[in-house]
């Protein structure tokens, strides 16, 4: 079954024409870009498929001929913009999910009579019902770290009389306070209010009932009205739903928050550019130093190593630390993500003026790149662009294809066996690599996305394949990582000169 989404946009909302293809399987995404990339709109475009009446609202001031369009498991559906009008076309995708836009769409609060529920004293108490054990625990666990900090607090009216009653679509809540009375949620902090809106949708949607089928969950920019640690929490939480409990939920987030993307693994991670033509480009995998620039936010490094991924990452600060080059000086290494972004935020850095006269930068591009990159660099415009920067090339290729080099094509018997004895069950790795799909994709990414899958299951994170793979080059390898450190050394000896 495909596990992606495709998602084409015609003229709509500034949007001439943009396609994508989303991951559908069960995990943590993200979708990130500058201002007015085209962000909400394209959540409002996936949240079309399950709110009918999302374009008449969302969508508007558009031409006959927008649309939306979109492709599920060979299966085309589509929204189009005729006659002053918006209609659907095409067999339904069997995609099911909600939609929490902080600012745009309002899914709290619509059609409501809010001077009645304001104030709670509008409200008879005989009318309130305990909330639900999930709501009130999550809500605790997320605002304060603690599961009890709403028990016997929290109540809510049933969605059907609060329609009934009050016209109010949902099921308002309440919190008792120490002195007896009541608050209104309508009249809750903004965060506490929508993480009690989105914790009851999980439960109603999602956690009491057995989905059957994909369940997308879009968030645009909660992080506007979540403090940095309950915005952690509430991603471990859903984290956790995702991971062990909801094999069918995705869940999407629209955001700018460093400490969010920093949590999102580099594949799941959607960077929307818009140019000056109004032309867009999508870049996926993309890695959160890349998308963020958060080392915008910290001049206290001495020494900036940007690299591509996280094994030379964790390769270069093993070096670091063996040959104690940080006694003196703070140095910092931050994976971007390909090796063109490497150079682009190097270039970038440095255009910018962000890095100070004492400060140093070197990218250390991966092995396997480096007839691309002197083919590149010796392009006269290339070489103006980025010929100045000092750029050195790590002992591997990227760890995707080290591990499909040594475990598909060469098989290593000693990366194989520790790998196995230490971290996988026996075969699993053998009866992974022997997927035909996985044996056909030489970039090496699908087997490494398999193993990560198979991880998951075991509570374990990639990390632990990585540090494998570094004691084993450093084995089997040691002239070029003697090579690679030397020249660092050589480069941190000139910031003393």
């Amino acid at each position: 079954m495909d596990e992606t989404i495709n998602l084409q946009i015609h003229n709509i909302h500034g949007i001439i024409e943009y396609t994508q293809s989303f991951n559908l399987e069960p995990g943590i995404y993200a979708i990130t870009g500058l201002n007015a990339s085209g962000k909400s709109t394209i959540m409002a475009a996936l949240a079309a498929l399950f709110y009918r009446s999302l374009p008449n609202r969302y969508f508007i001031n558009v031409k006959n001929g927008s649309g939306i369009r979109y492709e599920y498991n060979n299966i085309q559906y589509s929204i189009n913009y005729r006659q002053g009008r918006w209609e659907r076309d095409g067999q339904k995708l069997g995609i099911s999910g909600f939609y929490e836009g902080s600012l745009i769409f309002g899914n709290r609060f619509r059609d409501t009579n809010y001077r009645k529920l304001v104030d709670a004293k509008y409200v008879p108490y005989d009318e309130l019902i305990p909330a639900d054990e999930y709501v009130w625990k999550e809500l605790g666990n997320i605002m304060y770290n603690n599961e009890d900090a709403y028990r016997d607090k929290l109540y809510r009216i049933t969605a059907k009389r609060a329609e009934r009653i009050y016209r109010y679509k949902g099921s308002p809540y309440f919190v008792q306070t120490a002195e007896g009375e009541y608050i209104s949620q309508l009249s809750m902090s903004t965060g506490e209010s929508l993480l009690i809106s989105l914790l009851h949708s999980l439960y109603f949607q999602v956690v009491r009932k057995d989905i059957n089928r994909k369940f997308i969950v879009l968030l645009d920019e909660v992080e506007m009205a979540l403090h940095p640690s309950a915005l952690v929490r509430f991603l471990q939480r859903i984290n956790y739903l995702t991971n062990k409990t909801e094999p069918n939920l995705v869940v999407y987030f629209a955001t700018h928050s460093i400490e969010l993307i920093r949590r999102i693994r580099p594949y799941n991670i959607y960077y929307i550019k818009r140019y000056p033509n109004r032309s867009y480009n999508t870049i996926n995998p993309a890695w959160p130093a890349y998308v963020t620039k958060t080392i915008y936010e910290h001049d206290g490094y001495d020494l900036v190593i940007l690299v591509e991924d996280n094994l030379t990452k964790k390769l270069i600060e093993r070096i670091i630390l063996n040959r104690r080059m940080s006694d003196n000086k703070v140095i910092k290494v931050l994976p971007a993500g390909g090796w063109h972004n490497v150079l682009e935020l190097h270039r970038e850095l440095y255009t910018n003026q962000v890095i100070r006269n004492r400060q140093k930068i070197v990218s250390i591009l991966d092995e396997d790149v480096k007839k691309q990159y002197n083919a590149y660099i010796s392009k006269d415009d290339k070489k103006k662009k980025y010929g100045h920067l000092f750029t050195l090339f790590a002992p591997v290729e990227s760890v995707e294809k080290y591990l499909y080099k040594n475990i598909i094509l060469e098989l290593d018997t000693e990366l194989y066996e520790t790998l196995s004895t230490y971290v996988f069950k026996q075969n699993e790795i053998s009866e992974i690599a022997e997927a035909k799909y996985i044996k056909e994709d030489k970039t090496g990414k699908l087997f490494w996305n398999a193993l990560e899958k198979k991880l998951s299951k075991y509570d374990l994170t990639i990390d632990i394949v990585i540090e494998i793979i570094i004691n084993h080059i450093s084995k089997v390898e040691p002239k070029k990582i003697e090579q690679i450190a030397q020249k660092i050394e050589r480069h941190i000896k000139t910031m003393d000169q």
